[in-house]
């Protein structure tokens, strides 16, 4: 492995026992109540879901923004089957009466307007084992979706559990992760099942619960029987969301893009309002600069249909749309998850001290997924220490770029989703992932709250200082960058 690429690795694996108070004298003009007051703005808009009002607000506020900042501004529409639930309710029935908080596994099926009312059935992880042992048939399965390792990736058997639990004609589904925060439920889309099942969409109704309710469901079965009521509507019918486009002239026709996207699952704050608005903050910083000082162009891109859709789709047609730009772009920056406390759970108490964050003042960890281009680690790395962006651990991208992951392509969008990649970095970097598969040099820091997808993802989770950090140290990249030879970028590490 070539040396610089190693340099990079030690960096990443040892990045959080340092504290470097700069390395540049530089110090950009970026206020960090101001992109506080942006990515808040983003939240008061509510769940961004694609086909509400609250992505149609919060692309008019981005687009109101980009406009008075002298970007030319245009958007794409993308169409698509989205999924709606309308009404859902879990109650316990026996041996006890209580209302269960719970929400709709996204593309999952409805029930009847009686609602289901069966037998719960604990089926573990859902392995082919569990299901052997165990018949489902006529019950409501409750399938643990294990650990999520580094809050991210499942360990458990779920989208097989869902698949095998609908085969084998169970009346419902329940599922929940064993280290989500406190009782909170996540958003989990089981798009794909349908697909394997050789079905045009799911039956079985699913409901995702809180780690605190499965254990309470698991101790009254293991006394006596219990019986559950599900109810669950909902349907799926043609909406579009929209991809924002914004460019500001350089003085070479090279280009560097800075993506992000702008829906969310609930009130989205760092998934992610965080990512809007430091994008905001860059197309700002940028658009006061002369023209003179800036050598390419900047092109910045807001995906509207990223959550709920694909995390890969809009990149896919933003290439297919205009395949002049695989040619043109030297580098794609990617804004996702941008700050966040470093919150863990232990023993049922949440606390600020993380494993891998043992002194105050550091972030919650981040993955750093950067491509083998050499400028890029010269670059990226001192301004990681520069502006204390720490723990932080750097991942060459081709390590994530083979095998499959857990993310998988709802069917029902299937006849517009090109891309039949499904590598573990498509999952991670999703459209900074499009980007880096077509040879074009990458970045895209992230970190993944103990809160991800679930509505405890709020602005309280952050702070001003910390966005004020991320946003001036990809400043420094961009202005380091800016006047690198395009003949740098195509320079891949052996």
């Amino acid at each position: 492995m070539h040396r610089r690429i190693i340099f990079a690795v030690i960096c990443g694996a040892f990045l959080f026992i340092i504290f470097a108070k700069g390395l540049q004298s530089a110090q950009p003009e970026v206020s960090g109540e101001e992109i506080y007051g942006w990515a808040k703005a983003q939240t008061e808009f509510g769940p961004r879901r694609p086909g509400t009002d609250g992505i149609s607000r919060s692309r008019e506020h981005i687009i109101g923004l980009l406009k008075a900042w002298g970007y030319e501004v245009s958007t794409e529409a993308i169409s698509f089957t989205q999924y709606y639930p309308r009404e859902w309710r879990l109650e316990l029935v026996r041996p006890e009466q209580r209302i269960v908080s719970c929400y709709p596994l996204w593309h999952s099926g409805s029930t009847g307007p009686e609602g289901v009312e069966a037998d719960l059935v604990y089926i573990h992880k859902g392995g082919a084992r569990s299901f052997a042992k165990k018949d489902v048939a006529g019950k409501v399965v409750l399938a643990s979706r294990g650990h999520r390792f580094i809050n991210l990736l499942p360990t458990g058997s779920f989208y097989h559990s869902y698949e095998l639990s609908q085969e084998k004609q169970a009346a419902g589904y329940l599922s929940f992760f064993t280290n989500t925060p406190d009782n909170a439920y996540q958003m989990i889309d089981v798009g794909s099942a349908a697909n394997k099942s050789g079905l045009a969409f799911n039956t079985l109704p699913g409901l995702s619960i809180g780690k605190e309710d499965a254990v309470y469901l698991r101790r009254l079965l293991a006394k006596d029987a219990v019986r559950v009521r599900m109810y669950l509507q909902g349907d799926s019918r043609q909406t579009e969301t929209y991809t924002i486009i914004a460019l500001l002239p350089g003085r070479t026709s090279e280009l560097i893009m800075v993506d992000t996207h702008y829906c969310s699952t609930f009130t989205g704050a760092v998934d992610n309002a965080t990512g809007v608005a430091s994008a905001l903050a860059l197309a700002r910083y940028f658009s006061l600069k002369p023209a003179r000082e800036r050598e390419k162009d900047l092109l910045f891109v807001f995906y509207g249909s990223h959550e709920f859709v694909d995390c890969n789709l809009g990149a896919e047609l933003l290439y297919r749309n205009h395949p002049e730009l695989a040619s043109k772009i030297l580098l794609d920056i990617g804004l996702d998850h941008m700050a966040a406390y470093p919150w863990k759970e232990y023993f049922g108490h949440m606390t600020r001290i993380h494993p891998l964050t043992p002194l105050p003042g550091m972030d919650q960890p981040r993955g750093v997924f950067i491509s083998e281009t050499p400028v890029l680690y010269e670059t990226v790395i001192p301004s990681l220490l520069n502006y204390r962006l720490v723990p932080s651990f750097v991942f060459p991208m081709a390590l994530f770029n083979t095998g499959k992951s857990s993310s998988q392509k709802n069917p029902s969008q299937a006849e517009a989703a090109m891309s039949e990649k499904d590598s573990l970095l498509a999952y991670c970097a999703c459209e900074t992932a499009v980007s880096y598969e077509k040879g074009i040099a990458a970045l895209r820091m992230l970190q993944c709250p103990l809160w991800w997808h679930t509505p405890m993802d709020t602005m309280d989770k952050f702070s001003p200082e910390q966005l004020k950090r991320v946003v001036d140290a990809h400043i420094l990249i961009l202005e380091k960058l800016d006047r690198i030879p395009a003949d740098q970028f195509r320079k891949n590490t052996p």
